[in-house]
């Protein structure tokens, strides 16, 4: 009985952020925000005139929901391939008993300092190079 409370709580829970992305889904394929009054503003990028690890970001995902590939690596190469692996942890995470060997890889110091390393080094190369 108790299980079964549980995993009805999972299935709406992932029904409702299922719903939430597709909503924003849809706002950024019909809207550009690259264009749009509405879409949010880099924080840092205003502050500093320097670009953040998820500058572009926005743009990125519009451009590979229209199949634009080229224009979503302009946008943001460093998101668009740690992508699949956001999602990937998305997806873990979302049940960590299921995959816990994982999970426990994933949040462990090693893996979350090597991740916060590489964001610090994408953005001084970014506002280097770029």
């Amino acid at each position: 009985m108790i299980k079964n409370v549980f995993t009805s709580l999972r299935l709406r829970r992932v029904a409702m952020v299922g719903a939430l992305a597709a909503a924003i889904a849809t706002l950024y394929y019909i809207f550009d925000p690259g264009e749009s009054r509405w879409a949010p503003r880099c924080i840092v990028r205003s502050l500093t005139g320097l670009d953040c690890p998820g500058c572009g970001s926005q743009r990125m995902i519009h451009a590979l929901l229209h199949g634009d590939f080229r224009s979503a690596w302009d946008a943001n190469p460093f998101l668009l391939c740690v992508s699949p692996l956001i999602l990937a942890w998305l997806w873990i995470e979302a049940d960590p008993s299921t995959y816990p060997r994982m999970s426990r890889a994933l949040n462990s110091p090693g893996f979350i300092g090597g991740v916060l390393m590489t964001l610090i080094v994408w953005t001084i190369l970014r506002n280097i190079l770029l």
